[in-house]
């Protein structure tokens, strides 16, 4: 006992001592950008004027604040334009194409996810939260605080903007189907399921009319409203080319007029969304305007103003914007840096909507900001551990952080030290490191250098996507003419950043360290090994932090990532969605966004698409899974290449992208992934008990794509994976059990411990289940004398009545560990799991659209009438299942069908801008809309596309 107690104050201390090591790093990175961004102003050679109030030194070193006239235009030779897209794909690769080993046929390690675990969907919570219920109005005594135009903190030199291309289209395939003619049956059938759809929007909209008017979404089932999305009116905005569509051109009027109302330079939000506020409030006004045939004027005034709010958010000094921008002037007049943890899907998916009101403004600086963010991408996709896809996420900070470090003894390091650090060619006479000396930090030295909590304040909203970058002062932060080390460039790039110098030429003043991958290598590299910058005394003396630093940087992985996640759904999709929309849009004059695909979707073929199995041995669905990977995985796989055979919501547009690609870019064998990738999102509507696709869901990859049979063995331990162990449990209890009352062991099944250790299990391929030896009074008697012998009192004891506890002790054991055919039928009747489908991860529907929207693709691309037919199962059970008092409803359990409670009162602003969107244009004429007129962004706003021939005048006519 007293070493127990021992022990637990050993683990006590080490904890409060990492605790406080932890805290004293955190202090140390929050100055990082501060000091970085004072020396990139000073580095552009412009005064940077500091017109606050001297700080008294003698006080704790308060930040200092920038005043608004406090800007500082950066040197075009610090930011060169990068007006053509790169085309060396092999850039910065890290792995060649001649050492990539592919993994072999069911390497793979595949996982399964539990029910209750969450997934990321389209609002991301790891940097900030797009959709969140703005607090309240402040009461009429409150001055109201507005948005202000402030100068720019980093502005770029009118000579490096990006230009938007503006040359003749180049001709692109043509998408839509020729179709022909339809009898006079086939249009009324058409217009009365047509006519349904539109009524279910009729309903929607008026409950919202009537009661959240202005606000941001409606609650249909009771009538009230909430404020999601600053409080713009965001299910207005959304709607108001759903409304032109679908021939509602009295309530189109009357929303266009309510857009005069809605103020974008002030919120109740502290933060503005950006991904969120750009793909519905943003797209949605330019797609108002396009469809209505430019004539409303006041949309796109509208769409400019907050425009010029959304671009304030790409002032940081990399031009990487701030995915949660906080708007405020006594915020926005500090200057920031973007994130280091930023969504892939909130960065990428910005290009759409402001290439559109470029075209439309003619202002070459709403390009420019996201023609940079394409070009980091396309330098970062060939260097990701797999290469072609990009993480779900990056760190756009533009920041490689250093340090300056000092090693004074402090008389308790060993002598190990100077040994150690002599061998290694690094350390001084007596192995002493010479003061003050600068380390330059790779991705894995900073991992285990710093902790996590390090970048707490960069990940906590309002200060990950910008707490305001202020000089922490510092008695040399004066940069000297040699002090390579510090300076800053942006955009970054891999020419930003200085070369490392060899340790033979290290003045003593300054240590550079080498980029290493492990400890190993960094030890037989000879240079400082991760225990000596972390105060191991192993290796070091302590070491007392000075100051942090920024080197700069193109995008790349977080700190402290061992590993990074790929997929194509929530948090990544529409990075992926945007690459040949961006074709479309500009006319296929930027060959970049082509490239950028093609290597994306052959990645991702190679990688992460897998065939389902299903009962439906004919039918042949593939998911585009995800991934988890480890550094070193090529070689390696085992552990550390790890699929997740994930099937969600989110997911299922990735059928319409790779047929659009496939035409677009001539990859026809595309065409058919994408028909069975599509047809996966519909088997996943039509097994569940309500017709509808839940969230977010787990399958089983089948071993091979060409051939998958069913197996239920493999679909049962699937489902209850640790049976045998149980079994085994359940077992060693009864066993445990019987001697102390005087017999052995039960035969009720017929198998006893010993026989267990040898059985042979289906589907365990002929492998022998190794259980340790029991203990001899454990295994049955098999005779009066053995039984004797194994009793307590050393007498025989008779087979206990029905009535005798012995029979309650056997159904407690039964009960606590159930036989694997009992387990899976429980499992199934509780969870109402659909074979195939072994967890469900997410059980609702939020009326999302990404299935319609790929089914509504398909049926423009290929006239197959099967894509109708099951479109409008899909609509039906939608209709059924979410109808509510004052509008529709997302629902809480796809596994429940007409489930009384089922309805969670909410109804996002998609719902009218995509899901009845879509559904309305799949039983609408095939020329209202054309793939080959307009391109669609995420939201399913089509804005109108260039003409390699002429413009064309098919801007859509309402619908009467």
């Amino acid at each position: 006992m007293p070493r127990r107690r021992y022990r637990a104050f050993i683990v006590l201390a080490f904890c409060i001592t990492f605790a406080l090591y932890r805290y004293t790093t955190v202090q140390e990175w929050e100055a990082a950008t501060s000091s970085s961004v004072e020396k990139l102003k000073s580095y552009a050679g412009q005064s940077y004027k500091d017109t606050s109030d001297a700080l008294d030194t003698t006080k704790s070193q308060t930040a200092k604040e920038y005043t608004q006239g406090s800007t500082a235009q950066i040197d075009s030779n610090i930011l060169p334009p990068i007006a053509k897209p790169i085309g060396d794909w092999e850039l910065g690769q890290k792995q060649s194409a001649t050492t990539q080993k592919p993994i072999a046929e069911g390497t793979p390690k595949v996982m399964i996810t539990p029910t209750s675990s969450p997934t990321p969907g389209r609002h991301f919570g790891l940097s900030g939260q797009g959709r969140l219920d703005a607090p309240p109005p402040l009461g009429n005594d409150i001055p109201v605080i507005h948005w202000e135009h402030l100068p720019e903190h980093f502005p770029l030199p009118k000579e490096s903007i990006i230009a938007l291309p503006t040359d003749t289209p180049k001709p692109i395939a043509k998408l839509q189907h020729v179709f022909k003619s339809e009898t006079a049956k086939e249009k009324s059938d058409r217009e009365q399921k047509q006519a349904e759809i539109k009524a279910a929007f009729q309903h929607s909209w008026k409950g919202y009319k009537d009661n959240a008017w202005l606000h941001d979404e409606l609650r249909p089932v009771n009538g009230d409203n909430r404020d999601t999305f600053c409080g713009w009116g965001a299910t207005l905005v959304d709607a108001l080319d759903t409304l032109w569509i679908m021939g509602l051109e009295k309530e189109f009027i009357e929303a266009t007029e309510a857009l005069e109302k809605i103020d974008f330079t002030t919120t109740t939000r502290t933060d503005i969304p950006l991904f969120e506020t750009t793909i519905r409030y943003l797209g949605g006004l330019l797609s108002a305007y396009d469809v209505s045939g430019a004539k409303h004027k006041i949309i796109l005034s509208k769409a400019q103003e907050l425009g010029n709010i959304l671009i304030s958010a790409f002032d940081t000094p990399n031009r990487m914007p701030i995915m949660y921008y906080n708007w405020r002037p006594t915020f926005a007049k500090n200057p920031h840096r973007a994130g280091t943890r930023t969504v892939l899907a909130e960065l990428g998916s910005l290009s759409m909507e402001f290439t559109r009101l470029a075209q439309l403004t003619g202002e070459d600086k709403y390009y420019d900001a996201i023609a940079r963010i394409t070009n980091e991408l396309q330098i970062m996709q060939p260097t990701t551990l797999l290469p072609g896809l990009w993480p779900e996420q990056i760190d756009t900070s533009g920041c490689q952080k250093t340090i300056s470090i000092s090693t004074e003894s402090s008389g308790h390091s060993r002598n190990s030290f100077d040994q150690t650090n002599a061998s290694n060619g690094f350390g001084g006479k007596g192995g002493k490191l010479p003061g003050g000396k600068r380390v330059v930090l790779d991705a894995l030295q900073k991992r285990q250098l710093y902790s996590d909590d390090d970048e707490i304040e960069e990940v906590h909203k309002g200060l990950e996507a910008g707490a305001p970058i202020t000089p922490r002062p510092y008695e040399d932060d004066a940069p000297t003419e040699n002090d390579d080390a510090k300076k800053l460039a942006s955009p970054a790039s891999k020419n930003d950043v200085p070369k490392i110098e060899s340790l033979s030429e290290v003045k003593d003043t300054k240590v550079a360290v080498s980029p290493v991958s492990s400890p190993i290598v960094a030890a037989k590299a000879g240079v400082i090994p991760p225990g000596a910058m972390a105060g191991s005394d192993e290796f070091s003396p302590p070491i007392t932090r000075e100051k942090v630093d920024c080197l700069a940087q193109g995008l790349t992985s977080p700190p402290h990532a061992w590993s990074e996640d790929f997929k194509f759904g929530g948090a990544a999709d529409s990075t992926y969605e945007y690459l040949p929309k961006m074709h479309l849009l500009l006319g296929g004059q930027v060959a970049q966004y082509g490239e950028m695909y093609e290597k994306a979707i052959d990645a991702a073929n190679k990688y992460l698409l897998f065939r389902a199995m299903i009962q439906d041995e004919k039918r042949e669905i593939l998911v585009l899974g995800g991934a988890k990977v480890k550094e070193g995985w090529l070689e390696y796989p085992e552990g550390n290449f790890t699929l997740s055979p994930e099937q969600s919501h989110l997911l299922c547009f990735a059928g319409g992208m790779y047929a659009m690609g496939s035409k677009i870019f001539k990859r026809e064998q595309d065409f058919e992934i994408a028909k069975k990738i599509t047809d996966g999102c519909i088997w996943s509507y039509e097994n569940m008990a309500s017709g509808i696709m839940p969230e977010s869901m787990d399958l089983i990859p089948c071993p091979s794509r060409t051939n998958c049979p069913w197996n239920e063995t493999l679909w049962t331990e699937t489902l209850d994976p640790y049976w045998r162990e149980r079994e085994e449990n359940r077992l060693q209890a009864q066993a445990n059990t019987m001697p102390y009352r005087g017999y052995a062991a039960s035969d009720e099944d017929g198998l006893d411990a010993a026989d267990f250790r040898v059985r042979k299990f289906e589907g365990d391929q002929g492998k022998e289940i190794e259980i340790p030896n029991e203990d001899p009074l454990q295994r049955r008697a098999s005779d009066e004398e053995a039984q004797q012998s194994a009793s307590p009192t050393g007498l025989a004891m008779s087979k206990p009545t029905e009535t005798s506890d012995m029979d309650v002790e056997q159904e407690a054991l039964h009960n606590m560990f159930p036989t694997h055919e009992e387990y899976v039928k429980e499992l199934m009747e509780n969870s109402r799991l659909p074979k195939g489908v072994p967890s469900i991860r997410s059980r609702g529907y939020i009326l999302r659209p990404e299935a319609i929207e790929s089914v509504f693709i398909m049926y423009r691309m290929t006239g197959d009438e099967y894509w109708r037919e099951k479109g409008w199962k899909m609509w039906q059970a939608i209709s059924r299942e979410t109808k509510a008092e004052f509008g529709h409803s997302a629902i809480k359990d796809v596994t429940r069908a007409e489930y009384e409670y089922n309805h969670s009162n909410e109804m996002e602003s998609f719902w009218l801008a995509e899901t009845l969107k879509y559904f309305y244009l799949l039983f609408s004429p095939p020329d209202t809309i054309s793939l080959d007129d307009w391109v669609f962004n995420t939201e399913a706003h089509p804005f109108k596309r260039p003409s390699h021939v002429k413009e064309r005048a098919s801007l859509v006519k309402p619908i009467r």
